[in-house]
């Protein structure tokens, strides 16, 4: 995300941020914006400014604003002044999207506090809602104090175990290392990083009708332990091998991802507690064409975001298409196309957003020759990441990405927003071990690393 972009986009929540006026443009007196909130979204932590005051204009859809524990709906036209110290919270329920005029006096940190809310929330330290997981969201709520707080947990908590716990941990030499004392959100996008079974095959090979049930005898993987969360995995098969389910188990919550299939192809994974299903769609070649995301709304569920693919002649994915979806109707948010090294490998993904910015991401590294089943690889939701770590793109690898870098541009300059690195340990053909790294630097409070073990 560019430092100087005019507009935010959560890929997370679907809400945009468009800036009108900036502190800088105002000389720090107010900032300026304009919000768009997704139908369908849920209500956000109740927060409080304890030294600005807000004016929000409702422009079209409708809002519920709750203040000071009343709740009520907004309709366009409507004015809502918030003082400061007023606990509130705003959100979506609708079934269309709602456009606010927002304002807020002073300026303050609020616009840098947006911009590294929504670089967090597109990043893998964030869980599905968009929500920072605790030792991040403890990080900024102690940096940006002058502008946010959440009711819960109450600020002087907050203040405590950050003035206590940090320097605490650093005299033990470990520099914010109560990060992997509360990591435990992180486990979301931890699922994009699982492995087993072997799945790649030669790019000139014909795509088989089932991607997840190649090379033979597989080896079907046991559990998985994140060390430093706390957390683990163990995996339920259908007779024929087919992963039926998996079950997560942490520290704070425990939940499961099913698996529904038809003649043996992937049709649907449901997150057990999770507002979203994930339907899949094949041609006759066996190919998948889409994924959607259904969001539920009571006891329906709607379709809500959805992935669209289009392949090469040799069968690698050639272009990936990602929409959001609404009562007003289908929009185009990016447009990704790949291209591929002289193994077939994916070494860059350019994606264009509906606005013309540019996304660059680069695989400059691969894992050796693996045997594992991309499922294991696949992300439930449509992370930053969604466009390696998804089923038709992860389905034709034997190699696993192990350096990935992406890049923005500011000015027209590139610049590397984030950097991963994975090492992993392969021991006859099996993935044992992987060691992640992730680095922001131009954030480098954000780094962190963590260490996944298989059992087969």
């Amino acid at each position: 995300m560019p430092a100087n972009s005019k507009e935010l986009h959560n890929l997370k929540t679907g809400q945009i941020i468009r800036f009108l006026q900036t502190s800088e443009d105002t000389n720090g007196t107010m900032l300026d914006m304009e919000a768009t909130y997704p139908a369908g979204s849920p209500e956000p932590p109740v927060h409080y400014h304890p030294k600005q005051e807000e004016l929000f204009r409702v422009i079209s859809g409708q809002i519920n604003i709750r203040i000071n524990g009343l709740v009520q709906s907004y309709k366009p036209g409507s004015l809502i002044e918030i003082k400061a110290g007023d606990k509130h919270s705003m959100w979506n329920s609708g079934s269309e999207n709602a456009v606010v005029s927002w304002q807020v006096w002073p300026a303050l940190e609020t616009e840098q506090f947006l911009r590294i809310m929504t670089l967090v929330a597109n990043s893998p330290k964030s869980n599905e809602k968009g929500l920072p997981d605790p030792p991040t969201m403890l990080y900024l709520l102690n940096k940006y104090d002058r502008v946010i707080r959440l009711t819960k947990p109450p600020y002087v908590a907050v203040k405590t175990i950050g003035i206590l716990l940090y320097p605490l941990l650093k005299i033990k030499g470990r520099k914010l290392s109560v990060k992997s004392f509360l990591l435990l959100f992180i486990l979301a996008l931890s699922l994009t990083f699982q492995s087993c079974k072997k799945s790649g095959k030669d790019s000139t090979d014909n795509l088989p009708e089932d991607p997840l049930h190649t090379n033979g005898k597989r080896q079907l993987l046991k559990g998985i332990q994140w060390k430093e969360f706390n957390a683990s995995a163990a995996f339920e098969y259908n007779t024929d091998s087919t992963i039926r389910q998996i079950n997560y188990t942490g520290p704070a919550s425990s939940y499961e991802v099913a698996y529904t299939y038809t003649s043996k192809r992937i049709k649907e994974i449901n997150t057990a507690g999770s507002l979203y299903k994930n339907i899949f769609e094949h041609n006759a070649a066996g190919q998948i064409t889409s994924m959607t995301r259904h969001l539920r709304l009571g006891d329906q569920h709607r379709a809500n975001q959805r992935l669209e693919f289009t392949y090469n002649s040799n069968n690698t994915v050639s272009v990936m298409k990602y929409y959001q979806i609404n009562e007003a109707g289908t929009e185009l948010i990016y447009t990704n196309t790949y291209e591929y090294n002289a193994q077939y490998l994916p070494v860059k993904i350019t994606g264009i957003d509906k606005n013309g910015a540019k996304l660059v991401t680069t695989i400059e590294a691969f894992s050796k020759v693996a045997s594992f089943d991309p499922l294991y690889f696949t992300a439930t939701d449509i992370s930053e990441d969604y466009m390696i770590y998804n089923l038709p793109v992860i389905s034709q690898l034997k190699q696993l990405p192990a350096l990935i870098k992406l890049i923005r541009f500011r000015n027209g300059q590139p610049y590397v927003e984030k950097q991963t690195t994975i090492t992993y340990t392969v021991t006859d053909g099996r993935i044992e071990k992987q060691i992640n790294a992730l680095k922001f630097p131009e954030h480098p409070n954000l780094d962190q690393s963590s260490e996944v073990t298989y059992t087969y």
